[in-house]
């Protein structure tokens, strides 16, 4: 979050069950906490982004999942990037997610 404000982003959408919108980062850059075991963070992200889907996604984590529903909140021709391993059995020569046309 602080390297997407230093870089310039206007709204940072951050995920987390365990900080409150009270705690959100500060800075000039707007920012959302959104609780997913409160609501559903696809449907949040997208009305966030009127339907467009964030420029950069950034899943740390490592649950399968959560790294491709990481995958399905990127807007077309945006940035995914997952920084664990994704946790249990998994051929690493397999990709995390749905290849790209």
């Amino acid at each position: 979050m602080a390297l997407a404000k230093r870089r310039g982003a206007k709204r940072l959408i951050l995920s987390d069950p365990l900080r409150s919108a009270a705690q959100s980062p500060g800075g000039s850059a707007r920012a959302f906490v959104i609780d997913p075991s409160k609501e559903h963070l696809r449907e949040r992200v997208m009305t966030l982004t009127r339907d467009r889907g964030a420029d950069v996604v950034a899943e740390a984590v490592g649950k399968p999942e959560l790294v491709a529903e990481a995958m399905t909140l990127v807007k077309p021709g945006g940035c995914s990037s997952s920084w664990r391993e994704p946790q249990g059995q998994r051929d690493p020569a397999e990709p995390l997610g749905p290849a790209l046309p």
